[in-house]
């Protein structure tokens, strides 16, 4: 056979028996020598023809093309054109080439492509057979790509006399790589355009150096071309590029149907075409952009061309453009000009949808002055644009030129667009300047017709004062928000078409400077905002805005901002008022003043359904409209300061009115009582046109406005005063005022304030307000005018109902009046005042009569009613109230009986007892004899009348008595009567109920709650006096129900000089409910009916006496006589007749534990009498049952908090009558002590503690061991009935509650637990401390559990496992198999064994299981959706060895090892773990689910390395050990579904950690997210340690935040990852944690068998083949080399896999190291291979990949062997740790969002609308936001199926829809969504389909929108198709990149 040849080099193959005898001459001369050519020979070429020269070839001989140089010269001249070309064979080949001619030469395969090598320059080239590339650059710039200087360019182009590069760098673009980076080292001289079509990187020196320049006689062509304008291209850009337009034709770059284009740092300048042509990009981004000196001006008739940008859509439409920093500046013509949209064409000849601007967004930058003089084009047109915005734009016309800046819309008067040619185009922090204008033609911003809707929002415009023309516009939206410096007479808006959300007052000219007068100004910005319905904006900025008469809040007003309105008229009256919401007074009712005009009242014949009335004359309905005001009026009235006013009126709107039948449909309805209290009523218009206001205006109510963040200041009269306000909002900053909130008729009105100053009044809520709400944070007294005669300070009066006055915190420090703080007055029904904090050290100190709180109806304190009585007369019967006149002095009857023979009363000391034989009286002043000046019970007179012109009007049963003859006298009878009024001031009250002159204005269901610090004096603390008996008829009292609740007075003991009464009680059903006195006395007046007393006075309650004839309702309501005893004892021991109510003074003695009891039969009863509490054995077969409402002491029950008795049996009887009875259980002040351990089963209850330095629960020294103090038991809502119930206590939300009290062990009893929840336990709210529990303080889960260890088993006995034991083998793996052989030959049961597996052991010790503990008394208990507030574990824990048996209880747990639902919705605000006896914390997974959604959000650890010495233990045992702090999941795998625990902290403070132990340790399958960390510890000890973990996090990384004492803190990271869960990672901020390091990490294990040849390994298990040194051996010989680094190999050492044949290392185990294979990773760090090119070198070589790499890339791993990049780091971007528990990830733009639990999917879409937008959405965009990738991870398997499967849609939700159905089969649930953008389905073949799913299977989804509009969102739905299929729990995860949100701050 004859001898072959190699392909390329043509080296000799003689074939065998071939050239025998002649080897050595073939070898030698056809092989060797040529080998050596090919690798170091050189030939020299001097010959060519027609420029042209062909390197020979030849077989086996001597040939040009094999030599590795190739040198060219041209010595003879043959080269004679400019370019030489040299052709090389077509195969592989490298060559090193040096031309030493003195021309170009193209090197080149036949047919192929390659480099020009310049004159006088080398290159090393290689050949691939088709083409020749350059191998190695010849030039320096090459290291920024592939230089156009390597193909001929010179770039000289300012050079003298200059090269033309076109060509040259057309060839580069031609011959370059796919993908490369083409670099331009200079300025590129051009004649023609230069085109790329190709998938290319452009990259020149610089925008402020030239990259091209156009020659003279340029073309009219652009410079630069991107994209053919046919086929898309895409992954295109250029940088650092300027093209010098050289003022010749055409444009400088056209950038032409371009995807994913990248431009940055461009320049185009002195082009007299455009700088830049745009045209159908999409996807597409430029930043740094300037654009100058472009275009032609005009001339000669020739119109101006090019100018700035042009963007043209005759290829497609330009979509989703985002431009940073793009500038024009001084081009003719227009800056920027987007054309018409552009009709497309279909293919059959059909128009479709037009092309155009849509989704274009620009940050940053300018278009300035146009740069020829006289133009009238636009700076800036844009003619079509949909879905675009600007965001801190200028738009600036030079100030010599008539144009508009920014011109918008066409301006012809048709379009392309079929719609519109604007439509959601804004503009965010925009600016337009109109400098010159010499007409009125020209504005800032010119509109033209076809538009939908632009916007500008923070818009600014300078220069002339005319900002926009709308003169063109018929139709459309124009909206400009927050934009302070538009005048709104500067838009030029005939047809309406701004709508302007928000208006600035400064665009009226309002001043905020502090001395303009701005009363016309602001009334005018006022009244045109809520005219047109826009919000009128007040700037924060400046001073405050003056004015000098009130302001009227007009109704449908909406203001916003800072600023501060201040009315600086030195007027106390109205002309000083800064507001006036309404003008309404009363006396528009009716007045005593002629000049007033008074509203016209129609009768009314009947009400109907509470919104219906009839007036009597049909007609008249025809005075009221639509949308009026009118007023519901009682006839009856009561005489004012000023009229005779309604006894109550009703304010609201007309519904509908008809004068054919004369029926009013009203919004609100009227109160019932209106009708049957007060008879006839009658109807006027509230804003009746005759009827003016007091300074002269129409009647003005004030309907549905809102105010929202400005203050009001008014320095000498009221803030805000008059009123008749409905349905308003007022939410101001500050009030400062001589009265905050002085006004009428707050009806369905609520104000609040954060601060409140003023020197006289703060509130005065009157004249018919109605569901009002006033709230206030903090109001100040200003005591500095010292002003007097204040009738409250805050007061609710004048028939006032349905409202609340709340303060947060009341300082009156200079509060020294007589007058009350706090007021109900006159009228008023359900309406209360809380004040939390009021501090008043001077009231009453002016006079010594100072009143704090008072509800008073009725008289003048120096005005009063002289009552009929009779004279005194011996040995008569007296009933209580009877009055008498005895010596020329008054007395009421306090107790009953006969008066004595002779005397009788005498004495004028206010409030003694005055006896009189058994009759006892007091002394009063208001009687007098029959005959004499005198007003019966039923009679009312006007106090006001005596300043009257007419004098005093008096009635007589309700009827006026005419004025007789001389002053002050009316006829009675036709008899003369004289009227007297009293003067004597009686002692005032600090809180006071009074009754009215007026039957009518009865005081019902008014109650305030006061905690007050008070000082100065006054004569009684609290009273409710129903002090004026003119009730009619008699038996009915003008006062009830009014009270106090929750009252507080804590007052020196000089408070109440006058009289000693802390509290004084009057008025039918009165109450004062939890009551803490600390001074004085409590009274009961004789007349105190059905008075309800719940309270702890200091000194006792006085008229609490047994002969006390006070009588006392019960809640049923039925009144009976009370006896009252001194303690519980003497009540059980009285066997006279009982009382049918009975009160003891204290259970043991009185003072403490005070109680009401009903007496009943037992038979009544029903109950065994627990004789502690609830109920106690009386003679006479009764019973006494404790009275209650709500709450009951634990003195109630005996208890005593002396810290010895033993309280057990008391506790017990009161936790036992609470679940019964359901009553609040109060623990008070003191130590209670219990040897009996408590617990609450299937209640809802409340434990409410005094506090927690105030309140104690400790064990006694015989508590028993094991048990808890506290258990409490299948609790909560479902209370272990199943039943879903609420919680029963007023005020309380959750439906356990256990607050405010201390749990003591004492360190006394071993394993005595604290505070328990077992079984099920949910809706609690827990603020407790526990304290010295030598066991678990608080425990979230079973309290004990029977631990047995290995050795103890008990055949027979059924035992759950609680640790599987150890093992000593090194590899974990092998431990593991060890254990579980040692399991199963245990048990004789082959499975496998986990944490919780339950088995029955046939035989007994089991101590061949080392280590392993077993347990049995497991309970299945659960803690979930509660609150653990202010929790705080101290000295709690026990890791002793108690009978035997070692306990490791940490201080807190949670979770148990139960087959429960675990523990969930767990959230802890502050959590502190204090000097724990072992762990502080343990958190379990339980056997069949996990712990989850538990989140901390300050955990506060001291470490157990700082508590006291064993010796101080009672029982002598350890305090401490080394423990880990934090121990999360089990170690080890769980039996059941679920092995996870997953816990989130918002912020970790450590103080101290022992050496060797750790902080947090997460173990199997459970996740840790950490949002901060402080911390100090020693080396040797970790933070954290994650121990087979999944994803965990740690934000803020702290390594040493705090330090008390030694040891140092470690300046290591002190984090530890042993393992972690397939596709699971550890992210840390803060410190550089090393997340998956090159060359280590451990993923899987493998034993021996199953190595694959060439992967890297790490050794686990050395095997077990023999001796030690044998074993080696066979390493050795598997591996061919002895280990390198000396003797034996060893667990740990890493090897390459290099033989498929492992089985002589017998046991072997080896595990993967390094990335997995196929993992796409986030780079963190490059690592430290050598230099940056090495580094580079070897991450192209690792992923084979040649591309610059940095950090951030990601990358998919293509080897496990990574070592090579030595250092690098890197992290997996996003994987979930456990779908639903995760809130968020290290990473950045990344969501993950848990969005289904397992069950069924439904029929259709709206059965299983599964997530309810905007409430539970994925995620809601805030600014325009791109979906780039979607996924969903399963955490379960599923078989796919092609019949029965189900679909999965990913849909989005519209952003118009504020509110969504939440009942999935309501019709509109369909509208909230905007369509489908995904859809899967779990077939196994077919579109969409996912196959069968795997347990944490990644499943990436194709979609096919992925712009999300601001506020859309992203939801889920699960439709069945056949059968369907149960659909797993699965997560979301998805990646997105948000776009510019012009519409708020940029994401």
């Amino acid at each position: 056979m004859a001898t072959q040849y190699t392909p390329n080099l043509k080296l000799s193959l003689p074939t065998t028996g071939e050239l025998s005898g002649a080897w050595g001459n073939e070898i030698n001369n056809g092989i060797t020598s040529m080998v050596e050519d090919a690798i170091a020979g050189q030939v020299t070429i001097n010959t060519w023809s027609n420029n042209f020269h062909n390197l020979t070839t030849a077989n086996g001989a001597e040939a040009e093309a094999r030599n590795a140089i190739l040198k060219f010269t041209d010595t003879l001249g043959q080269i004679t054109g400019t370019l030489a070309t040299v052709q090389c064979p077509s195969v592989s080949k490298i060559y090193c080439v040096e031309n030493a001619t003195s021309k170009p030469i193209l090197v080149k395969p036949n047919a192929g492509l390659g480099p020009t090598i310049p004159a006088g320059q080398s290159a090393i080239l290689r050949c691939d057979g088709s083409k020749v590339v350059y191998a190695v650059s010849p030039s320096l710039e090459n290291s920024l790509g592939v230089s156009v200087k390597d193909y001929g360019a010179q770039c000289n182009a300012n050079a003298v006399s200059p090269t033309d590069d076109t060509q040259a760098i057309k060839n580069c673009l031609a011959q370059a790589p796919e993908g490369s980076t083409i670099y331009f080292p200079g300025p590129c001289l051009i004649s023609d355009e230069i085109t790329v079509t190709r998938k290319l990187n452009l990259r020149g020196t610089g925008s402020a150096i030239a990259t091209l320049k156009k020659a003279s006689g340029f073309p009219n062509k652009p410079a630069l071309t991107v994209g053919n304008g046919t086929d898309g291209l895409s992954g295109v850009s250029v940088f650092d590029f300027m093209i010098d337009g050289n003022d010749q034709a055409g444009d400088g770059a056209k950038f032409q149907k371009l995807g994913s284009f990248t431009l940055m740092n461009f320049r185009s300048e002195d082009n007299k075409g455009w700088g830049m042509v745009r045209n159908g990009l999409w996807l597409s981004s430029m930043s740094n952009v300037v654009l100058l000196g472009n275009g032609t001006a005009a001339s000669g008739g020739t119109a101006t061309s090019g100018g700035g940008v042009v963007d043209s859509f005759s290829i497609r439409e330009t979509s989703d453009l985002t431009c940073v920093n793009f500038n024009a500046n001084f081009n003719h013509n227009h800056q920027m000009l987007w054309g018409d949209a552009v009709q497309n064409i279909l293919q059959d000849g059909s128009e479709g949808v037009p092309y155009r601007m849509v989704g274009y967004y620009q940050l940053g930058g300018e278009y300035g002055t146009n740069q020829q003089s006289g133009l009238t084009n636009s700076v800036v047109a844009i003619r079509t644009a949909d879905r675009s915005g600007f965001f801190g734009v200028k738009f600036n016309s030079a100030t010599d030129t008539n144009v508009h800046d920014l011109e918008i819309g066409s301006p012809s008067t048709t379009s392309q667009q079929p719609l519109s040619d604007i439509d959601e185009l804004s503009f965010d922090s925009c600016h337009t300047q109109k400098n010159h204008d010499s007409s009125d033609a020209f504005y800032g911003v010119k509109v033209n017709n076809r538009i939908t809707s632009f916007s500008f929002t923070r818009q600014s415009h300078s220069g002339s004062e005319k900002f926009m023309d709308l003169s063109s516009v018929t139709s459309g939206d124009v909206f400009i928000n927050d934009s302070e410096t538009i005048l709104f007479q500067s838009i030029n808006d005939p047809n309406g078409i701004v709508n302007k959300d928000t208006i600035s007052v400064t665009a009226f000219g309002v001043k905020a400077d502090g001395t303009t007068d701005n009363k016309d100004t602001l009334q005018q910005a006022i009244d045109y905002a809520a005219s047109v319905g826009k919000t009128l904006y007040y700037p924060s900025s400046g001073n405050f805005i003056k004015v000098t008469r009130p302001i009227y809040v007009r109704s449908n007003s909406n203001w916003v901002g800072g600023g501060e309105i201040r009315n600086t008229t030195v007027s106390t009256g109205i002309n000083g008022v800064c507001l006036m919401p309404g003008g309404f007074h009363p006396s528009y009712f009716h007045s005593y003043n002629s000049d007033i005009v008074t509203y016209t009242q129609y009768p009314i014949n009947a009400v109907n359904s509470g919104r219906t009335i009839t007036t009597s004359t049909a007609a008249h309905a025809s005075n009221f409209a639509v949308g009026d005001l009118l007023w519901v009026t009682t006839t009856k009235t009561w005489v004012g300061s000023a009229g005779d006013y309604p006894v109550t009126a009703h304010l609201s709107e007309v519904v509908s009115a008809n004068d054919t039948t004369g029926v009013i449909v009203l919004d609100t309805p009227i109160s019932e009582a209106m009708a049957t209290l007060y008879g006839n009523l009658q109807v006027c218009n509230a804003q009746e046109a005759a009827v003016q206001d007091v300074r002269g205006n129409n009647m003005l109510l004030c309907k549905d406005a809102q105010i929202n963040g400005i203050s009001i200041t008014s320095d000498h009269s009221a803030a805000m005063s008059r009123g008749g306000m409905y349905k308003c909002d007022f939410n101001f900053k500050d009030i400062r005022a001589r009265e905050a909130i002085f006004a009428n008729a707050f009806v369905n009105t609520s104000v609040r304030a954060q601060t409140v100053t003023t020197t006289r009044k703060l509130c005065d809520i009157a004249a018919y307000s109605n569901q009002f709400y006033i709230n206030i944070d903090s109001a100040i007294y200003d005591g500095s005018l010292a002003e007097s005669n204040l009738p409250a300070f805050s007061r609710v009066g004048e028939c006032s109902r349905n409202g609340s006055i709340t303060v947060q915190n009341m300082n009156c420090s200079g509060y020294i009046d007589p007058d009350p703080l706090v007021m109900i007055d006159t009228g008023c029904r359900n309406v209360s005042q809380t004040h939390p904090n009021v501090v008043a050290p001077n009231h009453g100190e002016e006079t010594g009569t100072g009143s704090a709180f008072r509800l008073q109806q009725g008289v003048s304190s120096n005005r009063q009613i002289y009552i009929a009585a009779t004279t005194w007369t011996g040995n008569t019967a007296f009933a209580i109230g009877d009055r008498i006149l005895n010596g020329g002095n008054g007395y009421i009857c306090k107790t009953s009986g006969t008066s004595a023979a002779t005397g009788g009363p005498t004495g004028t000391t206010t409030g003694a007892d005055i006896a009189d034989g058994t009759v006892v009286w007091r002394y009063v002043t208001n009687v007098a004899a029959i005959g004499q000046t005198v007003l019966n019970y039923g009679d009312k007179f006007d106090s006001q009348g005596a300043s009257r012109t007419g004098g005093l009007k008096v009635y007589l049963n309700n009827v006026l008595l005419p004025v007789g003859t001389g002053a002050g006298k009316y006829q009675i009878n036709g008899a003369n009567t004289t009227i007297t009024l009293g003067t004597a001031l009686l002692a005032e009250d600090r809180i006071k109920i009074g009754a009215a002159a007026d039957y009518q204005l009865t005081l019902e269901d008014c109650w305030i709650s006061v905690n007050a610090k008070l000082g100065g004096s006054a004569g009684r603390g609290a009273s409710i006096a129903d002090s004026a008996q003119n009730a009619n008829p008699p038996t009915v009292r003008n006062i009830k129900r009014c009270g106090f609740k929750d009252l507080n007075i804590d007052a020196p003991s000089t408070a109440f000089p006058q009289t000693g009464q802390a509290v004084d009680i009057e008025g039918e059903y009165s109450y004062i409910n939890n009551a803490q006195v600390s001074t004085g006395e409590l009274f009961v007046s004789s007349f105190a009916d059905h008075a309800i007393v719940q309270g702890f006075f200091a000194d006792g309650a006085k008229d609490l006496s047994p002969n006390s004839t006070v009588r006392i309702i019960s809640n049923s309501g039925f009144q009976a006589a009370a006896k009252t005893y001194d303690s519980v004892s003497d009540m059980v021991a009285d066997t006279s007749r009982f009382a049918e109510v009975i009160a003891v003074r204290g259970y043991y003695e009185p003072g403490a534990g005070a109680a009401v009891y009903t007496v009943m039969t037992l038979a009544a009863y029903g109950k065994t009498p627990d004789q502690k509490g609830a109920a106690f054995t009386l003679a006479d077969n009764k019973v006494a049952v404790l009275k209650h409402d709500g709450a009951v002491s634990d003195l109630q029950f005996g208890v005593k908090r002396d810290g010895s008795t033993d309280n057990g049996a008391n506790l017990v009887a009161l936790l036992a009558a609470a679940k019964d009875q359901k009553f609040e259980v109060l623990f008070t002040d003191g130590i209670a002590v219990t040897n009996t351990a408590l617990t609450i089963d299937k209640a809802l209850f409340s434990i409410r503690g005094s506090g927690k330095l105030m309140s104690y629960l400790n064990i006694g020294s015989t508590f028993p061991e094991g048990s808890a103090l506290l258990t409490v038991n299948d609790c909560g809502r479902t209370n272990g009935t199943g039943a879903n119930e609420k919680p029963f206590y007023t005020g309380i939300e959750k439906s356990v509650e256990m607050v405010g009290f201390t749990l003591m062990g004492n360190g006394r009893v071993r394993r005595a637990h604290g505070l328990a929840f077992t079984g099920l336990n949910d809706d609690m709210l827990v603020d407790v401390e526990c304290r010295d529990f030598k066991g678990v303080g608080l425990s979230l889960g079973n309290a004990d559990v029977v631990k047995v260890n290995a050795g103890s088993f008990v055949g027979g006995t059924t035992y759950k496992i609680a640790f599987l034991g150890t093992d000593t083998a090194v590899d974990p793996d092998e431990q593991e198999a060890n254990i579980q052989a040692r399991w199963v030959a245990y048990t004789g049961v082959s499975k496998t064994y986990k944490i919780g597996t339950q088995f029955t052991n046939s035989s007994s010790n089991g101590a061949a299981l080392t280590g392993a503990v077993v347990a049995v008394g497991y309970t299945s208990d659960t803690v979930r959706e509660s609150t653990f507030e202010n929790i705080q574990i101290k000295n709690c824990g026990n890791i002793n060895t108690i009978s035997g048996v070692a306990y490791d209880d940490p201080a807190m747990r949670i979770g148990s090892n139960g087959s429960n639902q675990g523990d969930n919705n767990i959230w802890f605000p502050l959590l502190r773990l204090i000097y724990s006896r072992g762990s502080a914390l343990k958190i379990i997974p339980n056997v069949s689910n996990r712990a989850r959604k538990i989140r901390i959000g300050h955990l506060f650890l001291h470490a157990n390395k700082q508590l006291p010495n064993p010796g101080t233990d009672p029982n002598g045992e350890n305090f401490h050990s080394g423990k880990d702090l934090i121990i999360v999941g089990n170690q080890g795998a769980v039996e059941g579904s679920s092995e996870i625990a997953s816990v989130s902290v918002d912020q970790v403070d450590l103080v101290g950690l022992e050496v060797g132990n750790k902080c947090f340790v997460v173990n199997t399958g459970s996740s840790l997210h950490v949002g901060g960390f402080t911390g100090n510890a020693s080396n040797g000890s970790y933070y954290f340690y994650f121990n087979g973990a999944e994803t965990s996090s740690i934000r803020n990384y702290n390594r040493g935040g705090i330090r008390v004492g030694s040891p140092v803190k470690s300046t290591a990271n002190l984090i530890k990852i042993d393992a972690m869960q397939t596709f699971h990672q550890v992210s840390v901020s803060g410190v550089a944690a090393t997340t998956v390091p090159s060359g280590s990490k451990k993923f899987a294990t493998l034993p021996s068998g199953q190595w694959v040849v060439g992967n890297f390994y790490v050794i686990r298990n050395l095997g077990t083949g023999g001796t030690a040194s044998e074993i080696n051996a066979r390493w050795v010989t598997y591996l061919g080399q002895a280990r390198p680094a000396g003797g034996n190999y060893q667990i740990g050492d890493t090897f390459t896999a290099n033989s498929n044949s492992q089985t002589p290392l017998t046991g072997a185990v080896c595990g993967t190291s390094g990335f997995r294979v196929g993992v796409e990773y986030k780079i963190l760090d490059l690592g430290t291979a050598g230099t940056a090119e090495e580094i580079q070198a070897k991450w192209v070589t690792y992923t084979g990949v040649s591309k610059t790499y940095s950090v951030g890339d990601i990358f998919t791993a293509t080897a496990n062997d990574s070592t090579l990049l030595t250092a690098a780091i890197v992290k997996v971007p996003y994987f979930p740790s456990y779908v639903g528990d995760i809130k968020h990830i290290n990473d950045d733009n990344v969501i993950i969002a848990n969005i289904y639990k397992p069950q069924d999917a439904g029929d259709t879409f709206n059965e299983r609308r599964l997530v309810a937008f905007p409430r539970t959405a994925l995620y809601t965009a805030r600014g325009v936001t791109y979906i780039q990738k979607l996924y969903l991870v399963t955490n379960s398997a599923l078989e796919a199926n092609d019949t029965n499967y189900a679909q999965i849609q990913f849909i989005k939700v519209r952003a118009d829809q504020t509110t969504c159905p939440l009942n999935s089969q309501d019709p509109q649930a369909e509208d909230c969504f905007a369509g489908q953008i995904a859809r899967i389905e779990t077939r196994a073949t077919g579109a969409g389909s996912t196959g069968s799913w795997k347990i944490g299977q990644l499943i990436e989804i194709t979609f096919t929108d992925p712009r999300l509009e601001a506020g859309e969102g992203l939801a889920f739905t699960i439709n069945k198709v056949g059968a369907g299929v149960v659909v797993p729990h699965l997560g979301v995860v998805a990646e997105l990149s948000p776009n510019l949100s012009l519409a708020g701050e940029v994401e």
